[in-house]
């Protein structure tokens, strides 16, 4: 091996850009990623197969603007019942505090307005949660669909 003094320059070998007196990897194998979940959880991924309850979104969304703490279990801690239950009823009277869904919800509003204002008159109305991705469609009941199939 050749090692560089202070006084000399470098000196490049050919195997210094083939690689030769490297150790060569062996044969190329597939292996899975399971990701750190599997390693560190045994397999079980955090957020998969459990759905998000609406309680549980209130709670991400209370703790994603600094109410209560900076994590869920802290915001459960410090959160009594009866404040939990304010934030509840203020939320579904003015709506999300994320101001990108507040935002969003603007923007669906008023492109749903200006698309129906310009439609044919034999397409179809457009709807706000065409303009919306991250808002559910409410669910409408039997009688309702009764009533507009007829």
């Amino acid at each position: 091996m050749h090692y560089v003094t202070k006084t000399e320059s470098r000196v490049f070998k050919p195997a210094d850009i083939t690689g030769e007196d490297r150790p060569q990897p062996g044969p190329a194998r597939w292996q899975p990623d399971n990701g750190s979940a599997y390693r560190y959880w045994g397999g079980k991924r955090a957020g998969k197969g459990e759905e998000l309850t609406a309680d549980d979104e209130l709670w991400c969304e209370l703790v994603l603007n600094g109410i209560g703490g900076r994590t869920i279990a802290e915001a459960q801690e410090r959160i009594s019942f009866t404040e939990f239950h304010k934030w509840l009823a203020y939320r579904q009277k003015r709506g999300s505090f994320h101001m990108g869904m507040r935002m969003e919800r603007a923007g669906a509003l008023i492109a749903s307005f200006l698309a129906n204002q310009v439609r044919d008159k034999n397409s179809p109305p457009v709807s706000f949660y065409d303009f919306a991705p991250y808002h559910d469609e409410p669910v409408i009941s039997m009688e309702q669909a009764m009533e507009n199939w007829t």
